[in-house]
């Protein structure tokens, strides 16, 4: 046995221990807080942030027998790459999607058919890609309604 070598003492590697198990645990804290919130790479901005810049407006054109021409102008700073529309009739609900995609400041001319309902509410769909994500992202907090005429 040697004299004179030593060992670090219980209370430092202890000490130390901790230490290690406190870095560890805020990185994984850290890597796993934009899975659990939903945070976007794109100005830091989560799911609900980045629709909540959304910004439009549907007008009905017209209605012919359940066909209704709409004009929906994007007055927000993200481009909408489709819309889904949530007819409700008697109760019932059904989702209608749409190909219509608006860019930011600019308007579109389109229809959709949804026939009999007594209310719809307008769903702007963005794309995944803006937050890294595979699938799109709808915005389902603040529907747009359409003000249905008869």
């Amino acid at each position: 046995m040697r004299i004179g070598n030593r060992g670090l003492s219980p209370l430092i590697a202890s000490v130390f221990l901790i230490v290690l198990a406190l870095v560890i645990s805020s990185l994984v804290y850290s890597w796993s807080y934009g899975f659990i919130r939903g945070k976007a790479d794109v100005n830091g901005l989560s799911v609900d942030e980045l629709c909540g810049t959304v910004d439009f407006s549907v007008v009905v054109v017209s209605n012919l027998s359940g066909t209704y021409d709409l004009e929906i102008v994007n007055r927000g700073n993200v481009n909408i790459s489709s819309l889904k529309f949530k007819a409700y009739s008697g109760g019932d609900s059904k989702v209608v999607d749409s190909n219509m995609s608006i860019l930011v400041g600019r308007s579109v001319n389109g229809s959709v058919v949804l026939g009999a309902v007594d209310q719809v509410g307008v769903l702007p769909v963005l794309d995944g890609k803006l937050l890294e994500k595979a699938s799109d992202i709808v915005c389902e907090k603040n529907p747009v309604f359409l003000e249905l005429f008869y």
